[in-house]
């Protein structure tokens, strides 16, 4: 009915990779082998994805630039939705890890004087220094270092900014 409707072939392929190793998600070989298509849309999963979305990537000959997006599979009726652009999902991703990581570091900083130091946030967040030195800086105002540098000399402290 789409290939009538639409006044064109229709083809529906399932890749299985056959070997082991890194090879990746897509149509195995070159698009060359897809010449007498005049477009291709892979269906696959990605990792920012969670277990029910797909990211929806097109590859055509006069299609221009088209912006992956994400489909969204309801198990129970096997249907798909759309949830925007792959690159959106991805932003919401990233916006929502930082924001656990802000929880994060802001619960293993005391409101005390004495403060925290970055071997303290270490410990309770269990975050590298680099990542805790991101994460304060995207706290901004929340977060008040009151003493140290943090290079030489007394170490760096934080407190939550009363």
């Amino acid at each position: 009915m789409l290939a009538r409707d639409t006044d064109a072939v229709v083809v529906v392929v399932s890749h299985h990779r056959k070997m082991e190793g890194n090879h990746g998600d897509a149509v195995a070989g070159s698009t060359q082998a897809l010449a007498t298509l005049d477009g291709l849309m892979e269906v696959y999963r990605k990792g920012a994805l969670d277990k029910h979305e797909r990211k929806l990537s097109f590859t055509g000959r006069d299609w221009g630039e088209i912006d992956s997006e994400v489909i969204r599979i309801d198990p129970r009726t096997m249907t798909f939705e759309s949830n925007g652009t792959f690159a959106q999902a991805k932003e919401a991703t990233k916006e929502a890890e930082l924001q656990r990581d802000m929880a994060s570091v802001l619960d293993a900083i005391s409101a005390e004087e004495s403060g925290a130091s970055y071997e303290d946030i270490e410990t309770k967040a269990g975050f590298k220094r680099d990542k805790i030195a991101k994460v304060l800086q995207s706290l901004g105002e929340l977060v008040t270092q009151v003493e140290g540098t943090g290079k030489k000399g007394a170490p760096a402290r934080f407190i939550k900014t009363p």
